[in-house]
């Protein structure tokens, strides 16, 4: 930000990072040059999953065979990759050091570059010029394409600085109603049609869970996962809702096991506590614990096994929709419909999304009615312990 408050068109280390990308530009590209770079950078599991979902087309859309293709992508998702992008190509980044760190970005942009890539593509609208649309340009690809970005007044005058390096910029989907916004996985259809010149569809892949026994269950033990996890508290569904669904689970003769990672660790306490009070469950079932417990790949194997999963909008509620476990899920109103809710076309039979619509949809997170002191943001506070239920219920698998 500048002296008056207003965001800066380029950063202060603009100048730093253009002698990098020409230092790079330098570099001769390897001949023959063949494969395509894939770019989805920024994001965590929820964003790798859905772009997982669309590598195939893009296959089929460039007709190049899956060994031929390299996905760029974030740090962040590396567990993602190596549990379900086996067999594709993975070169991950902290995309971060690559905006900041003048060395990092020279080291990692030459190494792209000297893989002499014949295409590379970025189908991300939102996105980080001085990351994504520089190592486009940094790849020295023949063929440098990327959609339409969406328009950003902190990124805009990067934007424009990269776009002649560009040798073709795909339109945006069209507009629609913003009660209705186009899913991430539609967005990239819509692209990868225009880039091969015909309709291209988007399917939700079945995932299976990575090889290795069940974590924390006895054998045949039937059992609910309640997932905490959440990118920030406020997006988490109250925890005292989730123990009132727990106690009915356990009614049920179903265990409830309570899922969270790092960054719930907070949590750890009050869950230990709620563990201890819940009475007795029907046929012997449990209420267990399990905060910053499990790795992901255990993490995926119980939910897998799961009758079902509750949870709000956070990455192991879309692996379990690519696991087919019955789902519920709680979703919020800053990136609604771009990655929950799912299209019908493409959520799992055994699916549920709960929202309350509020005018302040599409926030991007810049909530603006949370009071002071309140926990959760409201549009997720708003969803009552009586809908989740009547939704988890209706799947029909207690």
């Amino acid at each position: 930000m500048s002296a008056t408050g207003k965001a800066r068109p380029f950063p202060r280390r603009w100048p730093l990072l253009r002698l990098v990308d020409w230092l790079v530009a330098l570099e001769p590209a390897p001949k023959p040059k063949r494969g395509a770079l894939l770019l989805r950078l920024h994001g965590g599991i929820g964003d790798a999953l859905l772009f997982r979902a669309a590598i195939e087309r893009y296959a089929e859309a460039l007709g190049l065979p899956l060994a031929e293709l390299a996905v760029l992508g974030s740090s962040a998702w590396a567990p993602v990759a190596a549990l379900f992008y086996q067999g594709i190509e993975t070169i991950l980044i902290d995309e971060r050091r690559l905006a900041r760190d003048p060395l990092y970005r020279w080291r990692t942009l030459r190494a792209i570059r000297r893989r002499g890539f014949k295409a590379a593509i970025c189908g991300v609208r939102d996105r980080q010029p001085h990351v994504a649309d520089a190592a486009l340009v940094a790849s020295g690809a023949d063929a440098r394409i990327a959609v339409e970005p969406r328009p950003d007044p902190k990124y805009d005058a990067m934007a424009a600085h990269y776009r002649p390096r560009l040798t073709r910029i795909v339109p945006a989907p069209a507009a629609r109603d913003p009660s209705q916004p186009l899913h991430e996985t539609e967005h990239q259809a819509d692209f990868l049609s225009k880039l091969a010149g015909r309709p291209l569809a988007i399917a939700l892949p079945i995932l299976a869970p990575p090889p290795g026994p069940l974590p924390l269950m006895r054998p045949g033990e039937r059992y609910v996962v309640l997932n905490l996890g959440a990118s920030e508290g406020f997006k988490r569904w109250p925890v005292a809702r989730q123990v009132e669904i727990a106690r009915r689970v356990l009614a049920r003769g179903h265990s409830a096991v309570f899922l969270g990672g790092r960054g719930e660790r907070a949590l750890a306490a009050e869950i230990d506590a709620a563990v201890q009070s819940l009475p007795p469950g029907a046929r012997g079932a449990r209420a267990i614990g399990a905060i910053d417990a499990l790795d992901l790949a255990a993490a995926a194997r119980l939910v897998a096994g799961a009758a079902a999963l509750v949870s709000s909008d956070t990455g192991l509620g879309h692996l379990a929709l690519f696991l087919r476990t019955p789902s519920v899920l709680v979703t919020g109103g800053g990136f609604f419909g771009l990655f929950m809710p799912y299209p019908d076309s493409l959520a799992p039979p055994k699916s549920r999304f709960l929202f309350e619509r509020m005018p302040c949809y599409f926030c991007a997170w810049a909530c603006t009615e949370r009071a002071p002191g309140e926990a959760t943001y409201p549009c997720l506070d708003r969803v009552t312990t009586e809908a989740v239920w009547q939704a988890l219920d209706g799947l029909g698998v207690l």
